[in-house]
């Protein structure tokens, strides 16, 4: 990995996300236990999900019972809009009833990205950058927007396998959950 590489922080991203919503829920404009259906209604709704019976805190503790997007994404490498793949997840059943087991699920925190976005009435991108990257001085941090998804400086390539059938692919570029940002890698200083 060259020296002073940027790269996707990935899952990581989900950190700042919940930071914004726990500041969100600090400022009394988002409420832990509320339902879903508050902030966005009549939008979680399928086979065993009800956005009336998931709270906030659930799809921030990955107890929600929602099926992750990423399990039925198909090999192909695009942008995906939030919408289209929350809609992806809702086609499948809950894994379990709200609170009563706990699940790995991006879905949740795409969840957790609208309702930033319908509360502030801002791209979750914009609430992230000025709430949390700017405000800890992250110079080299940002979250990509659509249309600004390739990482902007010197980079490592990567690679991923979609299953084991598939051909190694380039995801260098690739954004498929929107919430991914880059981070300026620095080896750790020697002791």
């Amino acid at each position: 990995m060259p020296r002073d590489s940027q790269l996707r922080i990935g899952s990581n991203t989900k950190t700042f996300t919940a930071v914004v919503v726990l500041q969100l829920v600090g400022e009394g404009r988002i409420g832990l236990d509320a339902p879903v259906n508050t902030y966005l209604p009549g939008l979680v709704r399928g086979a065993g999900i009800d956005g009336r019976h998931i709270t906030v805190r659930q799809i921030l503790q990955h107890t929600s019972g929602l099926p992750n997007y990423s399990t039925y994404l198909s090999d192909d490498i695009r942008y995906y809009e939030p919408r289209e793949l929350l809609d992806l997840a809702l086609q499948h059943k809950a894994d379990f009833a709200p609170g009563t087991n706990w699940t790995y699920s991006n879905t949740n925190y795409l969840l957790a990205g609208l309702i930033v976005q319908k509360v502030t009435g801002r791209p979750l991108a914009v609430e992230i950058d000025q709430r949390v990257i700017k405000r800890i001085g992250l110079r080299h941090t940002y979250f990509p927007v659509p249309g600004e998804e390739r990482i902007r400086e010197r980079h490592p390539r990567g690679y991923y396998q979609g299953s084991a059938a598939a051909p190694l692919g380039d995801a260098t570029e690739w954004d498929p959950s929107w919430a991914w940002a880059a981070v300026r890698w620095c080896p750790p200083t020697p002791t």
